[in-house]
């Protein structure tokens, strides 16, 4: 990923702050490779759901939808914890975040909650 691709939509969790390093800046783009997709098919999933698509098509048919669903979810998960690997590895430190990936990963966590 280019800075000028990541600028787009990266530059709010540089606010008053340090920008990304490439180092960071490679680690969100793995991530975002990672999880294409995830948002769209999570996006508006609700219990109430599940239970028309199984009065609907039975729970034979419910079942492939809940198992891709909770594929997707868990691949997400697998994704954001990789994320916090290679982040934390980019700071001098080893210990901490920078603030931008700080910012970057709070919000992404928060996502699908």
């Amino acid at each position: 990923m280019t800075r000028q691709a990541a600028d787009d939509d990266l530059t709010v969790y540089e606010y008053k702050t340090a920008p990304f390093t490439s180092a960071e800046l490679e680690a969100i783009a793995r991530y975002r490779e990672a999880t294409a997709g995830a948002p769209d098919t999570l996006d508006g999933f609700e219990l109430a759901h599940v239970h028309w698509h199984v009065s609907e098509f039975g729970s034979t048919e419910t079942y492939p939808v809940i198992l891709s669903l909770a594929t997707t979810l868990g691949s997400w998960y697998l994704a954001l914890d990789a994320a916090l690997a290679d982040l934390l590895t980019c700071t001098t430190e080893s210990t901490t975040y920078s603030t931008a990936a700080a910012r970057f990963l709070k919000a992404e966590s928060e996502t699908y909650h």
